[in-house]
């Protein structure tokens, strides 16, 4: 058996290898851009130019203080490298270009041809006038929007408020800068704010909810109360309590990224599906557009907290109070049946059942019916119970 060749670095070619490295994929990137046939059109000169110009290539790199482990750091580069071969765009010529290709080569071309003279020759105008649709820069942002999908991905799935955040800063991309020693995406990861303060004379933490932008920042929610039927019309930072996210957790069994995410993304509407009580309001949660539940929701000096998560099921919640109506189940019978968590709905299939799924609708519970799209979202292992079971406890 022969020995497995081993692969170069860069520091091992010769300069004349790597040139021809670098031209090889500045004409793949301008057959896909504008069509095969056209860089020999680059003259001698323009090419060197687009050899000292060219950036590194794109990679991501953490500028976190040395808190997070190793493997973790590792996965994220591996998983971005990996994201950015596989997501592409089309170009306006109707091709597929990797981001890899597009935000090393494709963007210096693009830049370099904008620079040149297209009175010189008659090549450096055919050049110019093919390269012109890419001027507006409406592909590279194209190309940018895929980029945020990619990055927006991590924290989708990975971002827990109880741990830790994701920030990602594209700033440093060749992309804006067009400087050939540069091109990052720069991940900083870090706790999500939070703070202790007395509630009911007992000592609570909370975070506040916010999800990361990318420029390296985060997007905190604050909104008036007066929009969620509570008192005040200023503004007030909203917060969540960390037994709300156990509660969350528990009841529902999700990836927290989707959950928070879902949480987040609720306060960014105009409307709000809120019932007001007394001191305290019920905010509809949904997640993958099915309603779970409501997040308990109160005003605390100045800031709103999410004290707890209902389940749609649970007592205190409209839909759970008519299902007990229905069909005289009590919190310990829900306990014991399983059916106060989303768990029960993904394992026991109820909407096969004609009989089941009709109660549950009844009772405002469709939500729980169309389970399909929250099954990926899982977070434990699931074992297919038969909803006959129900059926029997329930004498129906």
């Amino acid at each position: 058996m022969g020995k497995r060749k081993t692969a170069k670095s860069s520091c091992q070619y010769s300069e004349k290898e790597l040139r021809n490295n670098a031209l090889k994929h500045y004409e793949q990137a301008c057959d896909l851009l504008i069509g095969p046939g056209y860089f020999h059109l680059f003259s001698p000169e323009l090419r060197n130019e687009l050899v000292n110009q060219r950036p590194p290539a794109l990679k991501l790199k953490e500028i976190t203080p040395r808190s997070a482990p190793d493997s973790r750091l590792e996965f994220f580069s591996f998983a971005f490298k990996i994201g950015i071969r596989q997501k592409s765009i089309f170009t306006l010529n109707g091709q597929e270009i990797p981001l890899y290709l597009f935000f090393r080569e494709g963007v210096t071309l693009i830049y370099q041809v904008y620079l040149m003279d297209e009175l010189s020759d008659f090549k450096s105008a055919t050049l110019k006038r093919m390269f012109k649709p890419y001027f507006d820069l409406g592909t590279t942002a194209s190309a940018l929007d895929t980029m945020l999908q990619l990055l927006h991905g991590f924290n989708y799935v990975f971002l827990d408020w109880g741990a830790e955040m994701y920030c990602f800063n594209i700033s440093s991309m060749a992309a804006f800068h067009h400087k050939q020693d540069c091109n990052e995406v720069e991940l900083q990861i870090i706790r999500p704010f939070h703070k202790k303060i007395c509630i009911e004379g007992h000592t609570r933490e909370i975070i506040w909810v916010g999800w990361p932008d990318y420029y390296g920042g985060v997007n905190y929610v604050s909104i008036e109360p007066s929009k969620l039927g509570l008192q005040g019309n200023e503004p007030l930072p909203i917060f969540i309590q960390k037994h709300a996210l156990q509660r969350l957790q528990e009841r529902l069994s999700l990836l927290p990224g989707p959950v928070h995410f879902s949480l987040f993304n609720l306060f960014m509407d105009v409307e709000f599906d809120c019932l007001t009580k007394e001191n305290y309001c019920l905010l509809a949660l949904k997640v993958m557009d099915q309603k779970l539940g409501y997040l308990l929701c109160s005003l605390h000096g100045d800031v709103i907290v999410i004290r707890t998560f209902l389940f749609l099921t649970n007592d205190g919640t409209p839909e759970g109070q008519k299902l007990q109506e229905l069909t005289k189940v009590n919190r310990l019978d829900k306990q014991y049946l399983g059916i106060d968590t989303l768990k029960a709905f993904l394992e026991m299939n109820i909407e096969s059942n004609a009989v089941l799924s009709g109660l549950f609708n009844e009772a405002g519970c469709s939500g729980l019916l169309n389970t399909e799209p929250l099954i990926a979202l899982r977070q434990i292992d699931l074992a297919a119970k038969d909803p006959a079971l129900l059926l029997k406890y329930l004498n129906l």
